[in-house]
């Protein structure tokens, strides 16, 4: 495939992809986003009531903080489960270090809030997630260096020359110097994106199975230029004709006028802007009939290739959305469901408000010839005067009044976005009909708006934020090559996820609770007591304990368990080989207790089992880190003496030099000193014919 069909292949892609400008979705989304910001219909009538109510704002904003509550209320948002008992600590590791990732190295809560608001307005909310990796340029300043380690110094790779300073006597110099280094850094980069840049082929039912996959933005001249590629043919890029925003962003940006936001660059070369796209597509370059995947970046009109790599990474973006479409990639969003409830609201509401205007200030039926001055009769005012020439020359004109039932038809309307959401003012805690003011009935509604609601939450679970979580483990496994040293729960803990992808094997799953706050405290609490008792009977361990007072410190919206119990030492438990039976049962109960202690004893050897499985898993891992260790400290030992050789090998150059330098000063003297006495000798020789004196 040429480069011309190549942009010819990506023009087309992006042309077609759903999400594109002038597609259907967009108009849609920047519909439901304008009823979310309540803006008119632009159906209103001069004179009349124009008010707009605001059930798409009021649903999103009280699913929004139970959503979040339920992903950021805990410490670790997504935790990894083991397969196999040689899981279980790299399983522990990787659970801390993501979630540290999400929260401490990215605006976690941010994310999801933005992430989520996407998906419950503008159908699916998308979010990208990628290795980031960084140079940044350090100087290091030495002082009192001899001329042996300023040459060892300048030696070393990646190190340039800022300055250097000699002092000191010829044969004791001593040197300041400053070198600049190039340190690289990397880290996973979380960043939610707005869905009017989001594009994918629309057959797709999946991001990572999707034939083409887009990630559509405007980018500066300069921003590109920074960004690696060469300047000249970032200069050559051809500018569109406009870059005209699209629906959603008009939308979106109600309080920015749009052509003074893209005229401020007209006259700075370096600021304009040109559509650039980072396409993730299938296609067959080499002609072998395999469509593989590469990473394609194209800007300007021409969709002119800037870079074009194969991928064998997960394509970073992970995507939500809280009403599955079975077989399709987009969903519906919650203002889907409710903004035909928020016009047949508008529309009572404005009836309502019109018939009380016209009931409180009703049109008047004049005599035109009985009245003094008819701009008296024409503005109306409480209190005015309307001179007349006869009695009874001014009748009202009644209009009956249907407050009841308009209300009603609102009343009615509630009825109906809570029978599609579950939010209502009865669920908010609002409600004052005869089945609210009953606990049970107050449980009922709660439990039907929350099922609702967690339904919700579970598909966001297992759709975009397990894969999100999925991809940031992938990329350290990957790219993270250093081990960094992080806080956990007040303690600094080495992370080396190189290390894991060796024996890495474990599952995804996203904690949800049940219930409210309350509910989930009362049924913790009542766990609690269980297991005291069950504690007597061996039915129950210490561990068990720790557990559920784990889930009372969540309940409680507190963090940090390990502030107020402490993990208690492995023991052996009541019931286990060794272990007295309990005395002093009756019959029955010593069958029960005999049971029991059979089912402990069996489990207790499950458990000697995995011990030891682990036990062998851990003299492995023993002998690993040995192997390693021996075979680093044999590379260090190798390093410095290579070092040592280096040093004296530069040693002796700078000997021979010095003697080489000095004895090519001896010979310049000695051939200096022949010249002159060669001269002198000339000045005394005899002239020819002379005697010469023998």
């Amino acid at each position: 495939m040429t480069e011309v069909e190549l942009q010819a292949l990506i023009a087309q892609e992006i042309h077609l992809a759903t999400g594109a400008a002038g597609n259907t979705l967009q108009e849609e989304r920047a519909e439901n986003l304008k009823y979310y910001l309540g803006e008119k219909f632009g159906n209103e009538m001069e004179g009349r009531s124009q008010v707009v109510s605001s059930d798409v704002a009021d649903t999103i904003e009280w699913m929004l903080p139970q959503l979040i509550r339920i992903f950021a209320s805990s410490e670790n948002t997504v935790s990894f489960e083991p397969v196999g008992a040689e899981d279980i600590e790299v399983a522990e590791q990787a659970t801390q270090y993501v979630n540290h990732i999400w929260n401490v190295d990215n605006d976690g809560f941010l994310n999801f809030y933005t992430w989520f608001k996407d998906a419950l307005l503008c159908k699916n909310g998308f979010i990208k997630i990628w290795w980031d990796e960084q140079t940044s340029r350090v100087n290091e300043t030495y002082e009192g260096l001899s001329e042996d380690e300023v040459a060892l110094i300048l030696t070393e790779p990646d190190t340039e020359l800022v300055t250097l300073h000699e002092y000191g006597p010829r044969e004791a110099r001593l040197a300041d110097l400053t070198v600049a280094r190039e340190e690289s850094h990397g880290g996973v980069r979380v960043e939610p994106v707005p869905p009017e840049e989001f594009l994918i082929s629309r057959e797709a039912k999946s991001i990572q199975s999707a034939r083409f996959v887009g990630h559509r933005q405007r980018r500066t001249l300069s921003s590109l230029v920074a960004d690696g590629y060469a300047k000249d043919i970032i200069d050559g890029l051809a500018t569109e004709e406009a870059l005209v925003p699209s629906a959603e962003e008009e939308a979106r940006d109600t309080f920015v006028e749009e052509h003074e936001r893209f005229s401020s660059a007209l006259n700075n070369d370096a600021m304009r802007e040109v559509w650039v796209t980072e396409c993730y597509v299938r296609v067959d370059l080499d002609g072998d009939g395999i469509a593989e995947l590469r990473q394609i970046t194209v800007a300007g009109a021409e969709s002119e290739v800037l870079s074009n790599i194969p991928w064998e990474s997960p394509v970073p973006f992970a995507s939500l959305t809280p009403i599955l479409m079975p077989h399709r990639f987009y969903g519906r969003a919650i203002a889907d469901l409710v903004k035909d409830v928020q016009l047949v609201k508008s529309t009572i509401m404005r009836q309502f408000l019109d018939g009380l205007y016209l009931a409180n200030n009703p049109r008047q039926e004049a005599v035109e010839a009985n009245i003094v001055e008819p701009s008296e009769l024409l503005s109306a005012r409480p209190g005015g005067v309307v001179r007349v020439k006869e009695r009874g020359s001014i009748n009202p004109i009644s209009t009956p009044f249907v407050g009841g039932p308009a209300l009603e038809g609102l009343a009615y309307a509630d009825k109906i976005r809570e029978y599609r959401t579950g939010v209502s003012p009865r669920t908010q805690g609002m409600g004052d009909d005869p089945l609210h003011q009953t606990a049970s009935g107050e449980r009922m509604l709660f439990d039907a708006a929350q099922g609702k609601l967690e339904l919700i939450a579970r598909i966001f679970a297992e759709t975009g934020v397990k894969e999100a979580f999925r991809q940031i483990l992938w990329l350290i496994n990957h790219y993270q090559d250093k081990e960094r040293i992080v806080r956990l729960r007040n303690e600094w803990v080495p992370m080396a996820p190189s290390d894991w992808s060796g024996h890495m094997d474990v599952r995804v799953s996203v904690g949800l609770g049940t219930g409210d706050k309350m509910s989930q405290l009362q049924n913790a609490m009542a766990l609690l007591e269980l297991q005291k008792q069950a504690l007597e009977f061996g039915f129950a361990s210490p561990q068990n304990l720790y557990e559920t007072a784990e889930m009372v410190v969540n309940a409680m919206g507190l963090k940090g368990v390990d502030r107020f119990f402490t993990l208690p030492e492995p023991a052996n438990k009541p019931g286990l080989p060794g272990s007295a039976a309990p005395q002093g049962l009756p019959a029955p109960d010593m069958q029960r207790a005999a049971l029991a202690q059979q089912a402990e004893q069996q489990k207790a050897m499950v458990q000697n089992q995995m011990a030891l499985q682990q036990a062998a898993t851990q003299s492995e891992l023993a002998a690993r880190q040995a192997k390693v260790a021996q075979e680093r400290a044999l590379k260090e030992k190798e390093l410095a003496q290579d070092f040592e050789l280096n040093r004296l090998k530069l040693r002796n150059d700078i000997a021979l030099k010095r003697e080489q330098a000095a004895a090519d000063i001896q010979l310049k003297r000695d051939i200096a000193l022949q010249e002159m006495l060669l001269k002198a000798g000339e000045e005394h020789r005899p002239f020819p014919g002379a005697a010469i004196n023998p």
